[in-house]
C-alpha cells in the first residue's frame, strides 16, 4: 500500500563512471594480490601448526550434548 505523500526514492544501484573506475581498480588489485595473500594464509598456518602442534584450549562441539533441534541444524550445515 504505497501513501500518496511519500515521495518516491530514487533508483539504486547506479554507479557514475567515476565509481565504476574505482571499482574496476580496486577488483583488479585485489585479483593481483589474492594469490600471495592466499600464499601468506597457507605459511602462517603451516608456521602455527609447526610451533604449537596441539591447541589445548580448543574444545570440540560434541553432538550428544546439543538439543535435538541444534544437532539436525549442524548435520545439514544450517
Amino acid at each position: 500500500m504505497t501513501d500518496e505523500r511519500t515521495p518516491a526514492a530514487p533508483p539504486r544501484g547506479t554507479l557514475t563512471p567515476t565509481q565504476r573506475r574505482n571499482r574496476e581498480r580496486v577488483e583488479s588489485l585485489i585479483g593481483v594480490a589474492a594469490p600471495f595473500l592466499d600464499l601468506l594464509l597457507a605459511v602462517g598456518d603451516r608456521i602455527s601448526r609447526i610451533a604449537e602442534r596441539q591447541d589445548h584450549e580448543y574444545y570440540p562441539v560434541r553432538a550428544d550434548e546439543l538439543p535435538r533441534e541444534e544437532r539436525k541444524g549442524a548435520a545439514t550445515g544450517d
